[in-house]
């Protein structure tokens, strides 16, 4: 069993004139929200071995701040890939048949493709987390999948179950 954690990254800053959308940072708002994820990773000893992330600065700016959830265990392998930024379902897919760790593993990416990949990874699950995730996928929340696959590479689309959703409160 695999264990799957996608994140959108927290709330982010409008681009102002002239800024480029790959360097807009995170709100006040969306750095407390990533903050107290961390806090609900840890208390719910949510926390994947390796993560990937794209990499822009909202997403490793939630990335920073979640990573407080590590105080006293070991710290993620890191890696950024590009095409989580601009990519489509397949270049997610890509970045989680990637993972090398044998059991658990984040995506730290943007909307539209952590909805639609959560999405289609299955629609089972725990029920309040379920309809939570089929309204939307809010910035700064983290969907927690199991996988029935013993390797990454053998995950697949329809097969997951939605373990837990956890959306910013405010």
């Amino acid at each position: 069993m695999l264990r799957l954690y996608i994140l959108r990254h927290a709330r982010a800053a409008v681009a102002t004139p002239g800024m480029k959308d790959h360097d807009r940072s995170l709100t006040e708002l969306g750095s407390d929200d990533a903050k107290r994820l961390a806090n609900s990773m840890r208390q719910l000893q949510m926390l994947p071995g390796e993560v990937v992330c794209s990499p822009s600065r909202r997403t490793k700016m939630t990335l920073h701040a979640i990573m407080g959830a590590f105080d006293d265990a070991k710290a993620p392998q890191i890696e950024y890939q590009e095409n989580l930024y601009s990519g489509e379902p397949a270049d997610y897919w890509k970045a989680i048949h990637g993972f090398a760790n044998e059991k658990s593993g984040m995506i730290i990416g943007h909307n539209p493709m952590c909805e639609i990949v959560a999405a289609g990874i299955g629609g089972e699950g725990e029920p309040t987390s379920v309809s939570m995730l089929r309204k939307s996928f809010p910035a700064g929340a983290l969907a927690v999948f199991d996988l029935p696959a013993k390797r990454w590479a053998e995950a697949r689309q329809g097969e997951g179950r939605l373990v837990n959703f956890i959306v910013p409160a405010g």
